[in-house]
């Protein structure tokens, strides 16, 4: 094992080496070109979209601090804007999941009066935001990797669930269904 790191070392080394005169070359200016880079700005429409997993956080779950990750359900988000200025958007969300969790009285001492627990939620939202980037209002507008900004808004997310006895099928509680 020890010949393989050493073997390693060594051809680390000489990738490093060789690689030292394209450096050089690489940081050389070209004469007579020395414009200097701005960035225009102009406003635009965007959308966006994201979907990816959920997992409750909830009493009835198989653990009572961690995320359930053994209930595995789908989230998503989709989003519709206008970036006014380099440091400005505004934009609306559209979103759209489900959650839902089991508490088995082997799995948790916190079991509701000695019964297997089923519940299932799903909700549906919206939000106005209006968004800052930070980067570019404070040190002026530039190509940047990462950027600082923070968004804020109103929104209004509509919740139904439903907990079930797991033994006998029983519904136990329901929200927001009729």
């Amino acid at each position: 094992m020890k010949n393989i790191y050493s073997l390693f070392t060594k051809m680390l080394f000489l990738s490093l080496f060789m690689a030292l005169p394209l450096i050089f070359f690489g940081q050389e200016n070209a004469k007579g070109n020395d414009t200097q880079k701005t960035t225009n700005f102009s406003p635009y429409w965007f959308l966006q979209a994201d979907f990816g997993p959920s997992w409750a956080h909830a009493e009835v779950a198989k653990t009572t601090f961690f995320p359930d990750f053994g209930s595995f359900n789908v989230n998503g988000n989709l989003a519709f804007g206008r970036q006014l200025k380099s440091w400005l958007s505004i934009y609306g969300n559209f979103t759209r999941g489900f959650a839902d969790g089991q508490l088995s009285k082997q799995d948790n001492t916190y079991a509701y009066i000695g019964r297997n627990l089923r519940f299932a939620s799903d909700y549906l939202g919206g939000d106005a935001n209006v968004g800052l980037n930070l980067s570019d209002l404070l040190f002026g507008v530039k190509d940047r990797v990462w950027y600082v900004g923070f968004h804020a808004g109103l929104g209004q997310y509509q919740w139904k669930s439903k907990l079930n006895d797991d033994n006998s099928g029983q519904l136990l509680v329901s929200h927001g269904y009729s």
